[in-house]
């Protein structure tokens, strides 16, 4: 998923101008042709009404770096529901979980980048408690300058992690309630007429 990048430096000693004109032009629709390519990607991503895509962004660029990030509300998910499902998608999705906090809702993870030298790249899951209820749950890449991505790799990614949290809030299962029995009633006390006559005074 995520690739180091190398510069290959070209000398030229002694270039013809008519063979300088065809690099220019040969460049400009190389150019034109990755443009092209990243609007036809725009577009296509742009028609997906998920919260995963159309809260996701971008900033940075190559060398000086990138992060990748997005977000999602859940209404009805607990915290601790979200966090136990995370773990399970990010550790199955090839990263490494670092450390993990489910009382703060923390998950930090990574994964080794290809031809990268040792090199890593982070994955944070953050989990907070929304003041209207519910949860948002809050993911972010970020890469290193020199390592390159997909943007629509990494939305597709976090579209699916975002997507094993459930929507419905899972609570643990209430104790059976204990049944008091009622204080059994004590019973009358029946007094015995004494068989033998009083005798009245004379």
């Amino acid at each position: 998923m995520f690739e180091s990048g190398s510069t290959t430096k070209l000398f030229f000693k002694t270039i013809k101008r008519t063979h300088v004109n065809k690099l220019i032009i040969a460049s400009i629709v190389y150019v034109s042709m990755l443009s092209g390519c990243a609007m036809e990607r725009s577009v296509s991503k742009a028609a997906d009404s998920r919260a995963c895509a159309t809260n996701y962004s971008t900033e940075g660029e190559f060398w000086a770096g990138k992060k990748f990030k997005t977000f999602q509300d859940f209404p009805k998910t607990s915290k601790a529901a979200a966090f136990d499902s995370l773990v399970s998608v990010i550790a199955s999705s090839g990263y490494q979980i670092v450390s993990s906090n489910k009382e703060s809702g923390i998950i930090s993870a990574h994964q080794t980048v290809t031809s990268g030298q040792g090199k890593t790249v982070p994955l944070n899951a953050v989990i907070q408690d929304n003041a209207s209820g519910g949860i948002r749950v809050e993911l972010i890449i970020s890469l290193s300058g020199g390592i390159a991505a997909s943007a629509d790799t990494v939305q597709d990614e976090f579209c699916k992690m975002l997507g094993s949290v459930s929507q419905s809030k899972t609570e643990p299962a209430a104790a059976p309630k204990e049944t008091i029995a009622p204080p059994e009633e004590a019973a009358p006390k029946v007094i015995k007429k004494s068989k033998r006559k009083l005798r009245k005074a004379k």
